[in-house]
Parts: structure tokens; C-alpha cells; sequence
């Protein structure tokens, strides 16, 4: 298995691979990661809080769905959605981990919209991100772009007013 870079993105290529590519220097435990990616076979997906190579979140893009699992040191699947993805065609991928209470929330986004999430008390603390992917023969995986947010901030409300039914009026 290879990373290269191929015009102006990184090519992921290799037969029976399961390729990694992580941002080590920074770590975080709220995190917001995001990429765009595509591939020709729906195998691929980001890496969350990774404390080691056996523990971490990971959010898997298949042909027909969107999987969060975590890793310790076996797969356990948390979340999943039906979500169709076309071979060849660039997707936005972007998930946020955050602390609620003992449990860690979970959202993913595929171009801008949420399409699943879970909660899970199988809690991991700090750690780093990456993407990944599963080539067999012929098959690759590229990306151009990918971040990853150390300290996001996340804001949350309540709306107590108006209510669903009220009436409003302007002054």
C-alpha cells in the first residue's frame, strides 16, 4: 500500500490494504474532523480520537450506508444510516466527538447534512484523527483537503420563546 500525490490530491493505492494516514502532531478529546474524499470502492472513512492503533472511533462510508463504530480492540458498531455514495465522486465527510456528561456524542455529516449519530459511554479521552481505507486490487482512495479542530466550541440552546402555536406580533 502507497500514499502519492496525483495532480492535487493524495492517492491511497495497494491490494488487500488497510492504509491509515494520521494527524499525530496535535490530539484533542472534542473534536471536529473533516475531509473530502472519494474513492472507487465505498471502504473509507475518519478516525476520531485515537488514543492507539486499537482504539478509536471510526466512521466507515459504504456503498449504501454511513457506520460509526468504535475500536477496543474489536469493531462495535453504534450507528449506522442508509446513505447511497457513487463510485468516483468527491464527498464533504465530517463527524464531531464531544463529552456529554459519561457518554461521547457522536454526529456525522456528508456534504453539510447531518445523515447519523449516536452516543455511546464507551468513552475515549484525548486522542488524534486521520482517514482510512479497505483497497482490494485496482482500487483507490484519494483526498484533498483535510482538517481537524483541536478545540472546537460548541453552543447549544433551548428556545423557550415563542412556542410551536404561539402568536407573534412586531412592535
Amino acid at each position: 500500500p502507497t500514499w502519492t500525490q496525483a495532480d492535487s490530491y493524495q492517492r491511497g493505492t495497494g491490494a488487500g490494504a488497510n492504509m491509515r494516514l494520521y494527524r499525530n502532531s496535535d490530539a484533542s478529546n472534542n473534536q471536529i474532523v473533516e475531509a473530502r474524499m472519494r474513492s472507487n470502492v465505498q471502504s473509507f472513512g475518519l478516525i476520531l480520537n485515537r488514543i492507539h492503533a486499537n482504539q478509536f472511533y471510526a466512521i466507515q462510508i459504504g456503498a449504501d450506508n454511513v457506520v460509526i463504530y468504535w475500536k477496543d480492540p474489536g469493531y462495535n458498531t453504534i450507528g449506522t444510516a442508509g446513505y447511497t455514495f457513487e463510485n468516483d465522486t468527491w464527498y464533504n465527510i465530517k463527524a464531531t466527538t464531544i463529552d456529554n456528561g459519561s457518554n461521547k456524542d457522536i454526529v456525522v455529516y456528508v456534504n453539510g447534512v447531518s445523515v447519523v449519530s449516536a452516543s455511546t459511554d464507551h468513552k475515549f479521552g484525548s486522542g488524534s484523527a486521520g482517514l482510512f481505507n479497505y483497497l482490494g486490487a485496482g482500487e483507490n482512495f484519494d483526498t484533498d483537503w483535510f482538517a481537524f479542530d483541536t478545540a472546537p466550541s460548541f453552543t447549544t440552546f433551548s428556545p423557550t420563546s415563542p412556542k410551536v402555536g404561539d402568536t407573534v406580533t412586531a412592535n
